[in-house]
């Protein structure tokens, strides 16, 4: 009783207007109770966690969230079914808004519509309403987004918008600007002084200081003279869709010396129906790109992350650029046209100096429709794919961490580091990459610290069907190439997420927080057997259980239902075997070829027999052997005959049944260990009826919510 008193008076001494809760009382001393470390701490929140858990504790910690909650007003120019009271009410609402975004309508259709006398009305309100509350107070709004189409009506009033919030305005973006705009952004910074953020969307151009812009849709009023020198605070641009010339650009980035993002998409070629200019794009010819890549460090010496994107052209001479001028920026990006065997060459020797670190890849690359015997002996043919390069590079960037490339496909086959790399002549990985060695074991990735993973995986062959044994390759691959993963999305045709399908390897990603999964062709309905290892902690029991019986909660349904099926799947193949033996003696008795489709896959993988059971005429024509290990040579690189070693990477069991049920052995040795202690997101998206989508959401949300209620799940039609 007297070890207990010191606790109650120093509870008792912390001031608080809730009620004593016994599960959170801390000592006085305790650095939780400090405001400026509660601060700190929620200022790394997402804004969900502040809205609906943080500020729902306490007083005390409602006070310190609500600053850090941003306040949004959007503002539709096209609502008839708005009354006036909800007009009042958002327009209230813009005394404390954070953010202001203006649009136009519901649908493209909306777009496509000239301005109506009700749009203008309502544009006029809301910029009468801003320029009141910046004469009483100052605005508190921080970001302004115009995603409207910028027809004239819109145009003429970008300074109306810019004059009463530019005082307090650091992030602004404007799409879809009319064709054959000029951006007068030397007037835009003189009105936002604070400007740190600027994206803008549309074929236009930058201002050209001391030059009349004739033809642009803007006031001859905005473009004021400034001092040349002037230096803007922008930390990042973004440039979508513009005309970028010398006369335009140079001086616009000249002003930004502490620029740290620059984002130029789909720069667009110079034409007389967008802008009345005789100079050339930068991205014209190579002596224009070579001129502007070797400008970067002198313009942009704070510069981190690039993308380069061009409409028009299907290659950067990335050849003519020495690395060692940007080894500064660590965050490359670039359109899926960009990314040739030379660009990749290019991030090779930059990441080679320890600089490239995250790389992000946009839109979505070509596949190749129908499957070739021989790509599979020439992954890295002349004719190789974004997927084909982007897996040799992956093989030698050891410092990459960041991987976005949600639109290229790695094909599942590249992964196989059994399986020879290629016995084809002309090799990308020997005559772009350096490499020099013809036949060979396939590498694995590099990246053992990647933290955040974004691709496709699937096949270009059709015929295999065994989606279980693709999906265990898959999950288990990820989580012993990459330990440290964080983030983790995978796009896949076909995959499979029940007990066998070895979903359950990548709880070995302990530092995993984000994992989705999206799925096109949709797997089977997932039951408690399917999801019962996504329990936090893992409990077992050792007694049997008949038919039947399913326990008393301490039991792995996953477990029990693999160590089933696995049993049923042998018995089948132990019969099909044995069916396929009694047709190879029939086969041989009249000397006829097999057809390698009736060779069972236990059979004919890994079997050096099996190839000698077909006619290899299905090669020959192509002008390739069918590969066979040369003498002396390892089952894996860097290892002994028989070893299962790759790179340092034990893979063991990979691909097949036994590597479930040694994640289970060893989750029964460690069952107090919390299974993916930093999870925070868990989504399934899948191409699915929508009645099926329905019942699906209501099943699957109903077990993890029971197994893991910590964790945030979506189950979401793939659109």
């Amino acid at each position: 009783m007297k070890k207990s008193e010191p606790k109650q008076i120093e509870s008792s001494s912390i001031p608080s207007n809730e009620p004593a809760r016994p599960h959170v009382a801390k000592t006085k001393a305790s650095p939780i109770l400090i405001p400026e470390i509660l601060h700190l701490i929620f200022s790394f929140l997402s804004q969900g966690n502040l809205r609906f858990h943080v500020s729902l504790v306490c007083r005390g910690w409602n006070a310190l969230a609500q600053p850090l909650i941003s306040r949004s007003v959007r503002w539709k120019l096209r609502q008839p079914n708005s009354t006036v009271a909800e007009r009042n009410e958002l327009l209230g609402r813009l005394n404390s808004a954070h953010t202001l975004t203006c649009e136009r309508g519901w649908n493209g259709y909306v777009l496509r519509q000239p301005f109506s006398d009700t749009e203008i009305e309502r544009l006029e309100e809301l910029i009468v309403a801003l320029r009141s509350i910046s004469n009483k107070q100052r605005p508190t709004i921080k970001k302004l987004h115009l995603n409207v189409k910028m027809a004239r009506p819109i145009w003429d009033s970008i300074t109306a918008f810019l004059e009463p919030l530019g005082a307090s305005l650091t992030y602004l973006q404007i799409c879809r600007l009319p064709d054959n705009t000029v951006f007068p952004w030397r007037l835009v910074f003189r009105l936002c002084p604070g400007l740190s953020y600027l994206s803008l969307q549309g074929t236009a151009q930058l201002e050209v200081p001391g030059k009349d812009m004739g033809n642009a849709h803007a006031n001859t009023n905005d473009f004021i003279h400034m001092d040349e020198n002037m230096t803007l605070p922008l930390k990042s641009c973004t440039l979508e869709s513009f005309v970028l010339t010398k006369e335009s650009f140079y001086p616009f980035v000249q002003a930004c010396p502490s620029l740290r993002e620059l984002r130029l998409i789909d720069i667009q070629p110079c034409h007389d129906y967008l802008v009345a200019s005789e100079e050339l794009s930068i991205f014209h010819n190579p002596e224009e790109q070579a001129a502007f890549l070797h400008m970067i460090p002198e313009y942009f010496p704070a510069l981190q992350s690039i993308e380069l994107s061009v409409y028009y052209l299907k290659e950067i001479q990335w050849k003519e650029i020495p690395s060692c001028s940007l080894n500064n920026i660590k965050e490359w990006s670039f359109g899926v046209h960009e990314l040739q065997a030379p660009t990749f060459l290019f991030l090779k020797q930059n990441q080679a100096e320890f600089s490239l670190t995250s790389l992000e890849i946009r839109g979505i690359a070509h596949t190749r429709p129908t499957w070739d015997p021989s790509d599979e002996f020439m992954p890295y043919g002349p004719s190789a794919l974004v997927g084909d390069l982007l897996h040799v590079f992956l093989c030698q960037a050891p410092n990459l961490l960041h991987l976005k490339a949600e639109g290229v496909n790695i094909e599942l086959s590249l992964l196989d580091p059994f399986n020879p790399s290629s016995v084809h002549g002309h090799l990308v990985d020997r005559n772009v990459f350096g490499a020099s060695n013809p036949v060979r074991n396939r590498a694995l990735w590099a990246c053992r610290k990647l933290k955040t993973l974004r691709l496709r995986f699937d096949m270009r062959s059709t015929i295999d069907n065994e989606s279980d044994e693709n999906s265990r390759k898959l999950y288990g691959y990820i989580s012993r190439v990459c330990p440290q993963l964080e983030d983790l999305l995978i796009y896949r045709q076909t995959l499979t997420l029940g007990s066998r399908s070895g979903l359950c390897l990548l709880s070995n990603l302990t530092r995993l927080r984000r994992l989705q999964l999206h799925i096109k062709g949709g797997s089977k309905d997932l039951k408690d057997e399917d999801l019962d290892w996504i329990k936090s902690k893992y409990h077992y029991s050792s007694r049997q259980l008949g038919p039947g019986q399913l326990g008393n909660g301490d039991d792995s349904l996953t477990e029990r239902s693999v160590a089933a099926k696995i049993k049923n799947e042998k018995l089948r193949i132990e019969s099909r075997e044995q069916e396929f033996r009694e047709l190879e003696k029939l086969h041989q008795k009249y000397n006829i070829p097999i057809n390698q489709h009736d060779i069972p896959p236990s059979l004919n993988r890994g079997n050096p027999d099996a190839k000698k059971r077909t006619s290899t005429g299905l090669f020959s024509r192509f002008g390739l052997k069918v590969f066979q290990k040369p003498e002396g040579a390892s089952g894996m690189s860097g290892g002994s005959e028989g070893s299962n070693m790759a790179e340092g990477v034990d893979m063991l069991h990979w691909g097949k049944d036994e590597d479930v049920l040694e994640y289970f052995k060893m989750r029964r040795n460690r069952r107090d260990v919390r299974l993916w202690p930093e999870m925070e997101y868990l989504e399934i998206k899948e191409k699915r009826h929508k009645d099926q989508y329905i019942d699906e959401l209501k099943a699957v949300s109903l077990i993890v919510a029971g197994l893991r209620p910590d964790i945030e799940f979506r189950c979401l039609p793939l659109n």
